[in-house]
């Protein structure tokens, strides 16, 4: 198995170190196990992404990724939060609280983890990053 994600695109519009690129599904999008949490469901879909290059609208491209960083995205998105919740409520069930107040209580500490993410967003798009690579 490849270790990039690869996506060809043209670029739609550029503006200075900011480029947005539609790229189209692949049919092998369709075999692929991690299809349902792809960002790509639509059949197009437009990206915006930092590029240094010089680039020219309507240039084909490819949307580069490292294969690895989804699974920690993965992890990030759906295992931590999903693990927050089960503990706090186990937490708050053993505490006395009722079930209501118990399953509120992992609401809202999984609503708190979803802020957190939310706040360092910066610091996780340097992290989960694409690059834009010319075809030539």
């Amino acid at each position: 198995m490849s270790d990039r994600i690869e996506h060809a695109g043209i670029v739609e519009s550029v503006d200075g170190g900011v480029v947005r690129v539609q790229i189209e599904r692949l049919s092998a999008c369709a075999g692929c196990h991690a299809k349902s949490l792809c960002s790509i469901e639509k059949k197009r879909q437009v990206m915006t992404l930092r590029c240094d290059a010089p680039l020219k609208v309507g240039e084909a491209v490819k949307v580069v990724g490292e294969s690895s960083l989804g699974m920690k995205a993965v992890v990030l998105a759906f295992a931590v939060p999903l693990a927050l919740m089960v503990v706090a409520m186990f937490v708050a069930a053993k505490a006395g609280c009722g079930e209501v107040l118990a399953a509120c209580v992992a609401l809202l500490v999984t609503l708190l983890y979803y802020i957190v993410l939310f706040a360092f967003r910066s610091r996780l798009e340097r992290v989960f990053s694409f690059r834009v690579e010319s075809i030539n």
